[in-house]
């Protein structure tokens, strides 16, 4: 803002700005997958991409966290599958220190040898917040999916087995070359599915503006929408640890009732009154 002709008259030439203020930001709003088209998400995708969104939507994994599976990290018998740091020092299913594992074995140190240093490839916080194998939102339909998934994937073409990746790595998600994929080509094949589920499937255009992120909201979302149908205070509890939240007030962001799950519980509540 600048002094008026007035002053510069009397005071000199000299124009001062007034300093920036800042503008305090309301709490955005959490955009979520809808869940009503994540199935027909997952019949689109590829068995790669499917694999990743089953981490993501149906386990709550943030995107880095999924490209740092390795298939020595999925246990077929107990049908579980775990999420380990490459950078902890935590010890993985055969009990071996996966910082230390990755070194010894590939002379892999992902915080200094690329590519495996990317930002896109950075872990950050432990999922499930103690150590557990990841949830699902329902293990009767998702889990046996991505295991048949994770067969199609490693038998298809656009799987290289470990052993012929050159340098060597054990990383589960890699392209035809063996090299690690980027979240930036998951973003990309994740947008042209959305264009598909909008332009042929009938989806709400809103949704072009989301994210893969917006597949971790819809796992903290789906666990809201069944409190709100429940009331059972353990299912926030069980939510925290299975997002990975370390901090509850984290998790407490998704317990805001959709104004359709308002409605129907006021509906709900109210025949209790107004009996026939």
């Amino acid at each position: 803002i600048h002094k008026s002709g007035i002053y510069l008259e009397h005071f000199g030439k000299n124009r001062d700005l007034v300093k920036d203020y800042k503008i305090i930001k309301t709490k955005h709003e959490i955009k979520y997958f809808p869940l009503e088209f994540y199935d027909l998400l997952l019949e689109l995708a590829k068995p790669r991409e499917r694999l990743i969104y089953l981490l993501c939507g149906a386990c709550g994994a943030r995107i880095g966290q999924a490209l740092n599976l390795t298939l020595y990290d999925i246990d077929f018998d107990k049908q579980e599958v775990w999420l380990i740091s490459p950078l902890s020092e935590e010890k993985d299913l055969r009990g071996l220190n996966r910082r230390q594992w990755l070194l010894d074995e590939y002379n892999i140190d992902a915080e200094t040898t690329s590519p495996h240093n990317a930002p896109d490839f950075q872990f950050k916080y432990p999922i499930p917040l103690r150590k557990e194998p990841l949830y699902w939102i329902n293990e009767e339909k998702y889990k046996p999916l991505f295991f048949e998934t994770l067969i199609e994937y490693v038998n298809s073409q656009d799987f290289l087995p470990e052993h012929l990746r050159i340098p060597r790595h054990p990383f589960l998600f890699v392209r035809k070359t063996g090299k690690r994929v980027h979240q930036k080509e998951i973003y990309n094949r994740f947008k042209s599915i959305l264009k598909k589920l909008v332009f042929e499937y009938g989806a709400d255009k809103k949704i072009l503006d989301l994210g893969l992120h917006s597949l971790r909201h819809m796992f903290g979302h789906f666990w809201a929408e069944i409190y709100a149908r429940t009331g059972d205070e353990r299912i926030i509890f069980t939510t925290q640890q299975a997002m990975g939240h370390s901090d509850l007030s984290s998790t407490l962001v998704y317990f805001d009732m959709s104004t359709e799950t308002k409605k129907k519980l006021l509906k709900e509540k109210s025949k209790l009154i107004f009996k026939d």
